[in-house]
């Protein structure tokens, strides 16, 4: 009985530190121009520009989470750029196929091109979701490529777990 017992309390335990662990992820978000954009230049003598954008993506290279896989979302940030360099935050709403919603918070730096294209590279975190995915947390990292036209793809990288 003691031993049934404790063999019990060992596949229990296996059970919760599973449950309990990190799940990686990975994906693509293709991503339409912005849409509304707003740029507001300084005139500080550098050519800085300051924007605030919204943007509509969809996952071409999705992932599961809770039992569903990622859909589209879109995001909101802010950036500023000077010289060619960027900095920005925002905040992504994501939709899972199942209606489920998850928050993102990002921030990254990067290089831009005089014709808009360039790169920017950053870290981002889950803040959280409905449905299955309430309580998530997890963080990760992402590039983003932006072509001339405005469309881009950013690869996504990290962990996630549900409570």
């Amino acid at each position: 009985m003691k031993t049934r017992f404790a063999s019990l309390l060992v596949l229990g335990a296996l059970v919760s530190v599973s449950l309990s662990a990190q799940t990686k992820i990975s994906g693509t978000l293709s991503c339409a121009k912005p849409d509304p954009m707003s740029s507001i230049p300084v005139d500080d003598g550098n050519g800085t520009v300051m924007n605030l954008a919204k943007v509509s993506c969809t996952w071409s290279k999705t992932f599961d989470m809770a039992g569903s896989s990622t859909k589209d979302g879109y995001s909101v940030a802010a950036s500023e750029v000077h010289h060619g360099k960027s900095k920005e935050h925002g905040i992504h709403v994501g939709t899972m196929a199942n209606g489920d919603k998850y928050y993102v918070h990002f921030q990254g730096t990067g290089d831009i091109n005089a014709d808009h294209s360039g790169t920017v590279t950053g870290t981002w975190s889950f803040d959280g979701g409905t449905g299955k995915l309430k309580g998530l947390t997890g963080k990760g990292t992402y590039k983003t490529a932006a072509k001339a036209d405005g469309t881009s793809t950013a690869d996504v990288q990290g962990d996630f777990k549900t409570p």
